[in-house]
């Protein structure tokens, strides 16, 4: 071949030469046919689960995806592969949707079914580095927290009417609204029930993150005798009050239907309009001559 080459120098050069333009033209087709340029948008969901059996996968896994996900507007087919331990889901799209509106509606339908409505999301991990990127309110509608006692839990119900006020930042500003929901059982440690308050919010004064005195009208006693919870003494668990009539004192049983705090609600065993000794009642004795002071208006 040395010898056809010095005899035929000219055609060795040509053939070189094509040799060049070939290999030329060939390297730069290289990367297209390697990696062709795909015009339509696909979205690859790669599930792992190390150990499980590919037919487990494909019932388990894999259709679940391929029904959540084929609910994406403009997905034109599906295709799936289920492997020992990994499932594979691919969901090609029109050429008209773009690439990050399908992944978004994949992303969101690969994960909508996973939750039941009402269910409370967590958030990341305290301790992970993951942090949302934004957060969105929409506050022409707050939510109040609040925690019940468990003394008052029986009195409650959806619908009970609700003062806010002595707002931390707004002072004189009262908003009214209703109980909305309230939790379906105490909490284990504190004994409270979680209360959930919806209040209407239109003119945006209130923002997440106020706070203020919160007043439940849990129940309803019209025309109902109330003393100072100084007039009541107990005895063996009875309820006892000390009515003067004239400069004798009487000690009444009475039944209540409610305290709140400084007052007691009576239901029974007393009269609007009877007097009551308000202070010192564990010095009398039922009968015991009095003179009695009307108490000062506190």
């Amino acid at each position: 071949m040395i010898r056809a080459a010095l005899k035929n120098p000219h055609l060795i050069v040509v053939l070189a030469l094509a040799l060049v333009v070939v290999g030329v033209t060939s390297y730069q087709k290289i990367p297209s046919d390697l990696l062709p340029i795909f015009k339509t948008p696909a979205v690859q969901i790669v599930t792992f689960y190390p150990g499980m059996p590919p037919e487990v996968m494909e019932r388990d896994i894999m259709s679940r995806l391929e029904r959540w996900t084929g609910q994406s507007v403009g997905i034109e087919h599906q295709e799936a592969k289920a492997m020992p331990g990994v499932c594979v889901v691919k969901d090609f799209f029109r050429e008209d949707i773009s690439s990050d509106t399908a992944m978004s509606q994949v992303t969101s339908y690969a994960v909508s079914d996973m939750f039941y409505p009402g269910a409370f999301i967590k958030p990341a991990d305290g301790n992970s580095a993951a942090l949302p990127l934004v957060t969105i309110s929409r506050i022409n509608t707050v939510r109040l927290l609040v925690d019940l006692p468990m003394k008052e839990v029986r009195w409650l119900n959806e619908g009970d009417a609700v003062v806010f006020d002595r707002i931390n930042v707004l002072p004189g500003t009262k908003i009214e609204g209703t109980v909305t929901r309230f939790s379906a059982a105490l909490n284990s440690m504190s004994r409270m029930l979680r209360v959930e308050i919806d209040l209407p919010n239109d003119d945006r004064k209130l923002l997440p993150g106020y706070f203020g005195y919160v007043t439940i009208q849990l129940a309803e006693f019209k025309e109902t005798p109330v003393i100072p919870t100084s007039a009541l003494t107990i005895i063996d668990d009875r309820s006892y009050v000390f009515v003067v009539e004239g400069t004798t004192c009487h000690r009444r049983e009475v039944t209540t239907n409610y305290r709140d705090g400084a007052i007691v609600g009576i239901e029974s065993g007393i009269m609007a309009g009877d007097q009551v000794v308000r202070s010192g009642v564990g010095q009398l004795t039922d009968g015991q001559e009095v003179s009695p002071v009307p108490a000062k208006n506190e």
